[in-house]
């Protein structure tokens, strides 16, 4: 970074060096500030992807157990329908 504007050569040499000092302390404090956020950035995405994969395992985990209920519940219509037949014969036509 570099002094700019019209005044800047009217300011004494020795403000002027402090003024350009500063600048580049705080041009290397950004530099440093966004390396840091860059790292806090990356690691909230891997945690962001980790919860994704784990989330993704449980539907799945989730859907095997409702296609076995569902299963289940198919064979347990199918009984009912069964017993119902056998206490509730309908009458043959002839």
């Amino acid at each position: 970074m570099k002094l700019k504007g019209k005044n800047s050569n009217k300011i004494p040499k020795d403000k002027k060096l402090k003024m350009e000092k500063t600048l580049k302390k705080m041009e290397s404090v950004r530099k440093s500030d966004s390396i840091h956020i860059r790292s806090l950035i990356q690691e909230k995405l891997k945690w962001a992807l980790d919860e994704k994969t784990k989330a993704i395992q449980t539907i799945n985990k989730h859907q095997e157990t409702i296609n076995d209920l569902k299963a289940q519940l198919l064979k347990i219509e199918g009984a009912i329908l069964c017993l119902n037949d056998i206490l509730n014969p309908e009458p043959e036509e002839k």
